[in-house]
């Protein structure tokens, strides 16, 4: 019998943060699951501190993927 773990609310995070935050582009979800006064080390080099600071860093990789 196979059972159904339900994921933990800190893993529901970490796949938010990938799926719709890095991989859907939707900068809002900054603002719904990260603290407003983040720090954040991007992984091509910059600290940054806060949610605009990680809202422009995302946008600012976006065009890398294309």
């Amino acid at each position: 019998m196979t059972r159904c773990v339900r994921p933990s609310p800190a893993a529901d995070l970490v796949r938010r943060f990938y799926d719709e935050l890095w991989n859907g582009w939707r900068l809002v979800v900054a603002d719904e699951i990260l603290a407003e006064n983040i720090a954040f080390h991007g992984t091509l080099g910059p600290q940054l501190s806060g949610w605009d600071a990680v809202k422009n860093y995302v946008a600012w990789c976006r065009p890398a993927t294309r």
